[in-house]
């Protein structure tokens, strides 16, 4: 399986929640939960995305276009000690730019 980390793909959909956190310096960061035809998926932002798109200020009903990069999170339980993986979408921009 290959990793390829300068891979982008589009992402249409409409805002179904918007959720931020702050990390111990204070920065925010943003997850927005996106809706359509296929499905349900969280798409994360850098703290500097997050100022830069003000995805904090994104409202539920929101149409949005983005471009988003897959990232895989793996490793073994701590608790358990299972395996685990996950997809997650980083947000990367606007599509059309």
């Amino acid at each position: 399986m290959a990793n390829i980390r300068e891979a982008g793909l589009r992402f249409d959909g409409t805002v179904r929640y918007v959720k931020t956190d702050r990390d111990d310096k204070g920065n925010e960061y943003a997850t927005v939960q996106l809706e359509n035809a296929d499905g349900i998926s969280d798409v994360s932002f850098s703290a500097q995305a997050t100022r830069d798109l003000q995805a904090a200020g994104c409202q539920p009903g929101d149409v949005v276009s983005w471009v988003v990069r897959p990232f895989i999170i793996y490793g073994v339980s701590k608790r358990t000690g299972g395996p685990y993986g996950f997809l997650k979408l980083n947000f990367l921009r606007q599509a059309g730019r």
